[in-house]
C-alpha cells in the first residue's frame, strides 16, 4: 500500500529526479541496512565529502547554519542518492529517499542536503520532518524563493518540482503589494502539481479578491537551465 498517496495521476513527460546528500563517516556506510526500500532508478554512492564543499549552496550554509557547516566540514563522505526515477504512480520513492538519508543520519551522519532546493538541514531537523511525515505536505520539499528586481519589483520562483516530474513555476516583475497574493497563487499549484496535477495552459487564473489575472505559458528549460536545472512555465499576467 502506498505511504503517500497521489490526488491525481495525470500522465507527464517528465520523470521524477532525486538528489539527497548525507556527510558521515564510513561507519554510517558499513552499517546501513540493505533491505531498506530504495526509489527504483535511483542510485546509491559514496564520494568524498570536500566534493560538496563549495559553491553558493555552501556558503550560505556557512553562514545562517555555521555549526552544521562546521559538522559538514569534519566529514570524510558524502553519501548520495540521486537519479530518475521509474516508478512514481505513488510518492513512496520520495519517502524512500528520505528515510534512507534518516537511517545515515540514525547512523551518525551529520546532515542531509537537498541538492535540487539547495536546502540544507542539520541531523536534528531531518529527523523531526520524518518523524512529522505520516501525511506528505509539498512544502517540505520545494522551495519558493523572492529575487529582486529593478524598481522593487521580485521575482517569485520555487525550486523543488524536479522531484514530482512537474515545471518549476516563475512569476517575474511581481509587485511589492502583489507579493503575498502571488505567493498564495503559487502555493496552490505547488499543492496541485507535487500531488500528480498538471497544468492547463493559456487558462486565465483568478484569485477571490484579488483583481489580477495570470495565464500559465508553455514549458520551457530543462536540466541545463542555469536558473532552476528543470523545465519551468512562466506566469504571464494579463
Amino acid at each position: 500500500m502506498p505511504v503517500w498517496t497521489l490526488h491525481h495521476t495525470e500522465p507527464y513527460p517528465q520523470r521524477p529526479y532525486i538528489f539527497f546528500v548525507a556527510f558521515c563517516e564510513q561507519t554510517a556506510v558499513d552499517a546501513l541496512d540493505e533491505s531498506i526500500p530504495f526509489p527504483v532508478g535511483a542510485e546509491i554512492a559514496a564520494m568524498q565529502a570536500s566534493h560538496f564543499r563549495s559553491g553558493s549552496s555552501w556558503e550560505k550554509v556557512q553562514s545562517e547554519q555555521p555549526a552544521l557547516a562546521t559538522g559538514v566540514d569534519g566529514s570524510t563522505l558524502a553519501v548520495t542518492l540521486h537519479g530518475t526515477v521509474l516508478a512514481h504512480d505513488s510518492l513512496d520513492y520520495l519517502k524512500e529517499a528520505i528515510d534512507i538519508m534518516a537511517s545515515l543520519v540514525e547512523l551518525g551522519a551529520v546532515g542531509v542536503l537537498d541538492v535540487i532546493t539547495g536546502s540544507w538541514y542539520d541531523a536534528d531537523s531531518w529527523t523531526s520532518m520524518v518523524e512529522q511525515g505520516s501525511i506528505f505536505n509539498p512544502f517540505d520539499h520545494i522551495l519558493t524563493e523572492q529575487v529582486p528586481e529593478a524598481d522593487g519589483k521580485v521575482w517569485t520562483r520555487t525550486h523543488g518540482l524536479r522531484k514530482f516530474a512537474r515545471p518549476d513555476l516563475s512569476i517575474r516583475g511581481v509587485e511589492a503589494g502583489d507579493v503575498e497574493q502571488v505567493s498564495k497563487m503559487v502555493d496552490r499549484f505547488v499543492n496541485h502539481l507535487a500531488l500528480g496535477g498538471i497544468f492547463e495552459h493559456e487558462r486565465e487564473i483568478e484569485m477571490d479578491g484579488w483583481e489580477a489575472k495570470y495565464r500559465v505559458l508553455e514549458v520551457q528549460g530543462g536540466p541545463e537551465d542555469p536558473d532552476f536545472h528543470n523545465t519551468y512555465v512562466e506566469f504571464e499576467r494579463l
